[in-house]
């Protein structure tokens, strides 16, 4: 929904040395960056000492990440503190914002996240140009302990950003129920709207999370909330023939001058929320 097209092949290696320098030559990097950036992806903390310089730990990739964004986002705690050592900064922002709290927490790296604030004094609740804090992130990717300890320490769990989107609105689309239900125990309201009209239960249904709206409909939550343009969840729901098909049994009906199957009307995608986006 929200994911970076390739962090799931994060970690993998495979064919570093030709890999790297055909990304040099089309991104612009030397090669012995291309080789540094690398080496702060799979933690080589020798070879990150070796190709070390400050320029070079400043410099960033196509998408503004430096050296730190990549070793947090990789959970490389040993390579961060040795670069912080050097006097890496590690409030360092992408083109999107992000610094690598937000990377940490996207990929559940809690020991990282817990350093980068203990240690390092990053704020918790530091926001990116979409307006999205930790909290979005690890709601989103469905880190409930980190989503836990980011509440003891005082961040908001139902802060808005930029589109009004809250973290539990990242957490539905997602599918993530054990944060739903952690984040309405703790006084989350289940119907608030983002700025697009659009509920937790119309992300659920458009990404094809029946558990989630059923649970949400159990609540009280109303299956034929609209939003702004009239939509309703069902209308969401076509690509989804088991939230179709359980909506219907209920008596909802579909709009049908929403066509979601070409994205015509207000497709829940338009207003989806976006943490991260390009490749790593």
């Amino acid at each position: 929904m929200w994911r970076r097209a390739a962090d799931s092949a994060m970690m993998k290696e495979n064919d570093k040395g030709n890999k790297q320098q055909k990304a040099s030559r089309m991104f612009g990097q030397h090669p012995a960056h291309a080789m540094f950036t690398q080496a702060c992806k799979s933690g080589d903390l020798a070879a990150v000492k070796h190709l070390f310089t400050p320029l070079r730990a400043k410099k960033p990739d196509k998408d503004g990440r430096v050296c730190i964004h990549h070793a947090c986002l990789a959970g490389h705690l040993h390579v961060a503190q040795w670069l912080q050592s050097q006097g890496v900064a590690l409030d360092a922002v992408d083109n999107e914002g992000s610094q690598p709290i937000h990377d940490a927490c996207f990929e559940g790296h809690f020991d990282v996240v817990q350093w980068l604030h203990v240690i390092g004094l990053v704020r918790l609740d530091v926001v990116n140009n979409d307006g999205n804090t930790p909290m979005h992130f690890v709601a989103g990717e469905g880190h409930l302990h980190i989503a836990q300890w980011l509440h003891t320490q005082g961040v908001a769990i139902d802060m808005p950003n930029c589109d009004g989107n809250r973290p539990i609105h990242f957490a539905a689309g997602e599918g993530h129920l054990e944060v739903v239900l952690w984040m309405h125990a703790r006084g989350c309201k289940l119907d608030v709207q983002n700025n697009f009209g659009n509920e937790a239960i119309h992300f659920a249904a458009g990404e094809g999370h029946l558990p989630i709206v059923q649970w949400l409909y159990a609540q009280g939550v109303a299956l034929n909330a609209t939003n702004d343009n009239g939509a309703q969840p069902v209308d969401f729901a076509g690509h989804h023939a088991n939230v179709l098909q359980w909506m219907q049994e209920q008596g909802v009906r579909r709009n049908m001058q929403f066509d979601t199957k070409t994205m015509k009307g207000p497709h829940l995608m338009h207003n989806t929320p976006k943490i991260h986006s390009g490749e790593i």
